[in-house]
């Protein structure tokens, strides 16, 4: 289970490192680095699920109470709170981080048309 545990941990880590990633490259107008980070998201998010069913048994419904088994659900509830709010952000980058680079898309064409600042 402590494998399992780290494994998933490791996953949960990477998804947040890129979730930020995909921010930063927003923040720097940076589109294919955007659309890169959305893809490794996605593949992070399937990786998670295929590890979800694999999950080992965590306890067995009549058995002496274990401080082991009661970390790991502890560590499992966390990390299952961390994602519906990672889940959360990416759907929001997702929604919002497409519309803003075709916002800075347009602000940088008409920058390379001649637009300036206006005549007085």
């Amino acid at each position: 289970m402590n494998e399992w545990l780290a494994q998933r941990r490791e996953l949960v880590d990477s998804l947040s490192q890129a979730l930020r990633a995909g921010f930063a490259s927003v923040a720097a107008f940076d589109a294919p680095a955007y659309l890169d980070c959305v893809e490794q998201q996605e593949e992070l998010c399937r990786r998670i699920a295929a590890l979800d069913r694999r999950l080992p048994p965590l306890w067995e419904a009549s058995g002496p109470a274990d401080p082991g088994r009661e970390a790991a659900a502890a560590e499992l509830k966390t990390m299952n709170a961390e994602l519906q709010r990672l889940a959360d952000i990416q759907a929001a980058l997702i929604a919002h981080g497409s519309r803003s680079i075709r916002s800075f898309q347009r602000v940088w064409a008409m920058g390379a048309s001649g637009y300036g600042p206006p005549q007085e």
